[in-house]
């Protein structure tokens, strides 16, 4: 798990892996859609205008979709948090949806021959899914059921994967925490005085406390 990739040096802006990744398929799904679309279009420019669209709806759908998959998150978060994707938070599923729904209506709207543009778009689509999914095993946010196995990936603490371990969570068959941290783990405020009942940031927890859920000396 490598959520930021890197930090800008005087701004202070981290590179996010997930963001990344997916322009890193944007642009391989566009240079394949339109190699493969030289057969049968005459302006390629009509393969650019969709992928920008498709960007554009790719993103809000991502970001949309994470916020109703985590909804509790944002519940006691003021609302203009909802649209502070910098921080992270995008779902690949949710992206591909509205941006499939975008390239449909380009195509109708300009009437391109759908069946040849769906054919290629496919292909293409598979090129950015591959790197989407890089990008959210990079960012940890999509993750199976607890493992011992020898190739068992283990998530840090504060991550999406850690705080679904230590919460019940009924929609996965899980009635009871998997994880059971001391009541000390929860609660905190931050920095403009506001009070939030999740696992408090690493930074805050004491050196016996970083030991005991990284197995590290601090």
């Amino acid at each position: 798990m490598h959520p930021e990739l890197f930090e800008i040096p005087i701004v202070h802006l981290t590179v996010k892996s997930y963001g990344f990744m997916m322009v890193v398929g944007f642009l391989a799904a566009v240079a394949v859609i339109r190699y493969l679309s030289r057969p049968f279009t005459r302006d390629p420019q009509h393969i650019t205008n969709a992928a920008l669209y498709a960007l554009i709806a790719g993103v809000v759908g991502a970001r949309a979709f994470f916020v109703v998959h985590y909804f509790d998150q944002f519940r006691d978060e003021p609302w203009h948090h909802v649209f502070a994707i910098w921080n992270g938070g995008l779902e690949l599923i949710g992206g591909v949806v509205l941006a499939i729904a975008a390239i449909l209506l380009y195509i109708r709207y300009y009437r391109l021959p759908l069946r040849h543009y769906l054919d290629v778009l496919a292909i293409g689509l598979t090129a950015a899914l591959m790197f989407g999914r890089i990008g959210c095993f990079l960012n940890g946010c999509c993750y199976g059921k607890p493992a011992e196995l020898p190739w068992a990936v283990r998530f840090p603490y504060g991550s999406f994967a850690y705080e679904s371990q230590v919460r019940a969570d009924p929609d996965r068959g899980r009635l009871e925490p998997h994880l059971r941290l001391p009541d000390e783990y929860f609660g905190y405020t931050d920095e403009q005085g506001d009070y939030f009942p999740g696992l408090k940031p690493f930074k805050d927890l004491t050196p016996a406390q970083k030991e005991q859920v990284t197995g590290r000396h601090w």
